[in-house]
């Protein structure tokens, strides 16, 4: 591991708060091209014409389309995106787990506990 990737590490929550914000902006851009498209669909006299709205959905596809897939990755990428946390015991958990020193570990101290146990029996007994 190199230090830009730990440099990465430190930086995935700022990450995942871009992709999120890629998202809410998204959305809210999303929300508000359907308020214009309703709105220019209902005319001066409060009636709905169907017309007005199939034409402004005609020529707001490509935009509408873009702003979908924009608003979908950065929903998947903040999902799919570890925070710090997550990223460190991801590195680190197969790491400690694998490693035959720190196995060796839980053996060495309990024998050290038995040594001071009985050293403290003997003591007792004197």
């Amino acid at each position: 591991m190199n230090s830009f990737d730990l440099y990465l590490i430190t930086r995935l929550d700022t990450i995942k708060e871009l992709y999120l914000a890629l998202a809410i902006i998204s959305g809210i851009i999303i929300f508000v091209l359907i308020l214009l498209g309703f709105r220019q669909a209902v005319v001066e006299n409060d009636k709905f014409e169907e017309a007005k709205w199939k034409e402004y959905w005609k020529n707001s596809k490509k935009r509408l389309r873009l702003l979908i897939l924009f608003f979908s990755i950065g929903i998947l990428a903040d999902t799919l995106t570890p925070t710090t946390t997550e990223a460190v015991v991801i590195y680190l958990v197969p790491k400690l787990v694998n490693n035959e020193k720190i196995r060796e570990l839980p053996n060495n101290a309990l024998d050290l506990v038995n040594e001071w146990m009985k050293k403290q029996v003997q003591d007792l007994k004197k």
